[in-house]
């Protein structure tokens, strides 16, 4: 499998962990950006989503937290 595709793969499942720690504070938008698109997800059934458009097409994604 393609390397680049792993290290994003754990990116993203080292994001999604940080997400879930206690300490963390709860976001209730995302802010999602690579370097052809972005886009926001409201729940975290579309930030997985917007993340694995990314991966899939070979982007990088970067997220940014936005609390509400």
């Amino acid at each position: 499998m393609d390397t680049h595709f792993n290290a994003q793969l754990d990116r993203y499942y080292s994001h999604l962990e940080q997400l879930d720690a206690d300490d963390q504070p709860q976001y209730s938008t995302w802010f999602v950006t690579t370097s052809q698109w972005e886009d926001f997800a409201a729940d975290r059934a579309e930030l997985d989503e917007l993340l694995s458009f990314a991966v899939l097409d070979g982007l990088e994604a970067k997220v940014e937290c936005i609390p509400f």
